[in-house]
């Protein structure tokens, strides 16, 4: 199952909203000097808003979109230099 264009475009809004006011410039250059050099608030609210398992099928404990649900997130991530371990 993949997100409908409205579910997705709405992925898409609060993704860009939650690393707005997570990944400032500041932000990311304070947290990639710091140890363990990732955001761990950030990284435990994207886990819980299910970014982390996005494409994972449901019967597995994800949320069963696709992969094109997940470069949404990805692409997000990427466009705000997320200091995150999303991707290792």
């Amino acid at each position: 199952m993949t997100l409908s264009l409205a579910e997705r475009q709405e992925l898409h809004t609060a993704a860009r909203g939650v690393l707005a006011r997570s990944s400032s410039s500041e932000r990311v250059r304070k947290v990639i000097s710091s140890e363990p050099g990732f955001d761990g608030e950030l990284w435990e609210q994207m886990v819980q808003l299910g970014w982390t398992s996005i494409h994972i099928d449901e019967r597995f404990g994800g949320a069963g979109a696709g992969y094109v649900d997940l470069a949404v997130v990805i692409h997000e991530l990427g466009r705000a230099l997320t200091p995150s371990p999303f991707l290792a």
